[in-house]
């Protein structure tokens, strides 16, 4: 029967230590196996790169290969969201690394860090031919489409003043049609199946500036969003605009464009006010 011991190999120079990994056999057999650094583009492709690392010997991190648009590599991190920790071709520092591997486990996770690269600048023209009023570097999520965003965009002008419900409701709009950035999109979609003829919803979602067809009724905040950069977008009216969130029971959210106040009226979604579309990018 083969026996076969590990044994931790501490060097001390110029004061501190340095960690490395030794794997010997009794009987001559073949080392266990490697450990491995595996390197993750953190990214949507999810794609990784592995770095075997032989036994007894210093660690020198590889370079990074990914690449990702419209990002820059900052380093890489054992953690998939945080500060950077290493970066490429690092060889000293690495006592996280070499501790992981000498407490037993033969594989570290690194994680490509990216910081975003805005393209654009609030009041830029944007894709779609409106004007971009928020941005983000970390980006946003647009529920219920599995897409990551970092712009919304507005059209230059308004679709009308339309009601927000071909009906008053009855029941019909009670749950979802949440309030956040990156609800608008997936708000219109709901009305729409709830109500076929929403006058609001159907004008934001067959609105076509600059050609894109992804143009949508916008949530509360994302609303909110219009209003405090309402200046830099331009022709908006000093009245109400509605919003796809709802507060309640057939009960949906408007802001007042003159002086930012969010309110809400029961049973008030067949009242005509204005209507905004918006897209994300």
């Amino acid at each position: 029967m083969k026996t076969v011991k590990n044994f931790l190999i501490i060097l001390f120079t110029a004061g501190f230590c340095t960690f490395t990994l030794a794997c010997i056999s009794s009987d001559n057999s073949e080392p266990q196996e490697k450990p491995k650094i595996v390197y993750h583009s953190n990214d949507r492709n999810w794609d990784s790169k592995v770095q075997y690392i032989e036994p007894g010997s210093p660690i020198t991190l590889m370079p990074n290969e990914f690449t990702r648009e419209g990002y820059i590599f900052l380093g890489w991190s054992i953690f998939s969201i945080g500060d950077i920790q290493y970066v490429d071709g690092q060889s000293e520092n690495l006592d996280i690394i070499y501790e992981i591997f000498n407490s037993g486990d033969l594989i570290v996770a690194l994680y490509a860090i990216w910081d975003f690269v805005f393209l654009y600048e609030l009041g830029d023209t944007g894709p779609g031919g409106g004007i971009i009023f928020y941005r983000s570097s970390i980006g946003f999520n647009m529920f219920g489409y599995n897409t990551i965003n970092h712009y919304l965009e507005a059209a230059l002008e308004d679709v009308g003043e339309l009601p927000w419900a071909s009906y008053s409701g009855d029941g019909a709009f009670v749950d979802g049609f949440p309030d956040a950035i990156g609800m608008g999109r997936y708000n219109t979609a709901l009305i729409l199946e709830r109500d076929p003829e929403s006058p609001a919803a159907n004008a934001c979602k067959d609105y076509r500036g600059g050609g894109k067809d992804d143009w949508f009724f916008p949530s509360m905040w994302e609303l909110n969003e219009l209003y405090e950069q309402k200046n830099l977008i331009g022709g908006f009216s000093n009245t109400f605009y509605w919003s796809s969130s709802l507060f309640m029971i057939n009960n949906a959210w408007f802001i007042d464009f003159n002086d930012g106040e969010r309110i809400s009226d029961l049973f008030g979604l067949i009242i005509p006010r204005r209507v905004r579309p918006i897209r994300a990018f």
